[in-house]
């Protein structure tokens, strides 16, 4: 039910929870975290970061077609 009341794109940045949280235990763990691992958490983020804000934004709306 809470779904129902929440936007698809609040929804679809909460699916990022879950797999964070077992990026962060696989670390406490001890898995083998590379450079390149690094860069693509990072970028996987900064586009959900970037997602976000644009949501964010004011629409600008479109002009009303004129009736010449």
């Amino acid at each position: 039910m809470g779904a129902r009341r929440l936007k698809l794109s609040t929804i679809g940045v909460l699916q990022y929870i879950g797999p964070s949280l077992q990026f962060v235990l696989a670390l406490l763990l001890g898995e083998v975290f590379t450079p390149a691992h690094a860069m693509t958490f990072g970028l996987i983020w900064l586009g959900v970061v970037i997602f976000t804000l644009a949501g964010r934004q004011p629409r600008i709306a479109a002009p009303a077609p004129s009736a010449d």
